[in-house]
């Protein structure tokens, strides 16, 4: 997974405050898997991170103003993001507790919704949000 330049589709790239417990956070909460971690030498900063989750790859790094005419992209500095990343997942209830226990906020709780859904909407702790649905059984 290190050829990340062979990746197919579109790969979210997250820009955190603390991409190290960011990192942590989507794998204790949202199971993802952390695949490949690189820092500046000192290693404290991220500049570079591939996750996996639920069958898809994104990409979480630091947030580097420096490197962007002295803008953060961090969401939490903005206090908002314009992206919403969404999941299919087995258990919407189960995923949102999870979540919750490790310092998401909850927009929208479970709950079934006109397209035959359980959908919920939270924010994670490093300003981004996610739609997580699981599809009801007809």
């Amino acid at each position: 997974m290190s050829d990340t330049h062979m990746l197919k589709g579109v790969v979210p790239y997250l820009t955190v405050g603390d991409a190290q417990k960011a990192i942590a956070f989507y794998v204790h909460a949202l199971d993802a898997h952390e695949v490949v971690r690189q820092t500046e030498p000192d290693g404290v900063r991220v500049t570079h991170s591939v996750l996996l989750i639920n069958g898809g790859t994104f990409f979480v790094s630091d947030d580097f103003p420096e490197h962007n005419g002295g803008q953060s992209r961090d969401p939490l500095v903005l206090t908002a993001s314009p992206v919403t990343l969404h999941m299919n997942v087995p258990n919407v209830d189960t995923l949102v507790q999870r979540a919750v226990e490790h310092g998401a906020t909850v927009l929208v709780p479970p709950q079934p919704v006109i397209w035959g859904s359980r959908f919920a909407k939270i924010r994670d702790p490093f300003g981004h949000v996610w739609t997580l649905v699981t599809p009801i059984p007809e």
